[in-house]
Parts: structure tokens; sequence; C-alpha cells
């Protein structure tokens, strides 16, 4: 038996509203999910930034990019540093056999 054959019980009133009821978004609705809605005007996240602002936060991020590279930059060196000195303490235990060039 197919289930769209069934009928829908419409006694139970889930919605107050009876745009909701009918399938229709209220007035509410229209305005948080269409254009114009759904922001604040005095939220300082959704505010146009003036262009020296704008600016000045590209500078404190490539600022703050150079550092992190240079912090990075600096570990590797002593990375390599310490790898470095534990082969010189590892290469003093290796023997090689020198070939003789009669």
């Amino acid at each position: 038996m197919d289930d769209f054959k069934d009928k829908v019980d419409d006694s139970e009133d889930d919605y107050e509203d009876k745009d909701l009821k009918k399938g229709r978004m209220n007035e509410e609705m229209v305005n948080a999910l269409h254009f114009g809605g759904g922001e604040e005007a005095g939220d300082p996240a959704t505010q146009k930034k003036t262009r020296e602002e704008r600016h000045a936060e590209i500078m404190e991020k490539s600022k703050a990019f150079k550092f992190h590279a240079q912090e990075i930059k600096l570990a590797n060196a002593e990375y390599t540093r310490q790898l470095d000195e534990d082969w010189n303490d590892v290469a003093k235990l290796l023997t090689f056999k020198v070939k003789d060039s009669d």
C-alpha cells in the first residue's frame, strides 16, 4: 500500500502561528534569512573598515607572519646544530678502512 494515500491527521496543532501552519515563513523569518537581515548594525565585526584600519590589519598580519617565519628559521638552525653535534659524536665511533694504494 502506498504511504502517500494515508490521511494526514490535522487535529494536532504544532504551530501557533497560522502562517507556519500553512508552510509559509513569517515576517521575522523573512527578515532574518533574506538580504538586509541577519546582521546587526551595531556589531563591530560586520561594520565596514576604513582604509587605514584595513592597512593596519594587513601590516599587523604581515609582521606576525614574518615573526613566525623567523622563529621557525631559528628553531631549524638550532635543530641543525644539535644534529651536527650528534653526528660528530657518532662519527668518532665509526672506523673506516683505508684502502692500500700499492
